[in-house]
């Protein structure tokens, strides 16, 4: 699936941002730039904000939970900010 791939370092958003390069954005371009957040928190149904927004079967959840990736990913999120 192509958000787990995108947490793990290995795909990229509809814009083309790995995660790494959305982490390392400034609070300014955070502000001013909101599509990425479906993809730092993807949801199991389709967003009204964003067509490109992944969304999250059960099987990409049973990964997330079995991995913990997006924890991970929110702690090193918040202390580098």
């Amino acid at each position: 699936m192509k958000v787990i791939s995108f947490y793990l370092g290995k795909g990229a958003d509809h814009a083309g941002r790995s995660l790494d390069q959305i982490l390392m954005m400034s609070a300014g371009e955070l502000e001013s730039t909101h599509d990425y957040i479906q993809w730092l928190f993807p949801l199991s149904s389709a967003s009204s904000a964003s067509m490109d927004a992944p969304i999250l079967d059960a099987s990409a959840i049973a990964e997330f939970t079995a991995a913990e990736i997006g924890l991970f990913v929110w702690i090193d999120f918040v202390q580098n900010k």
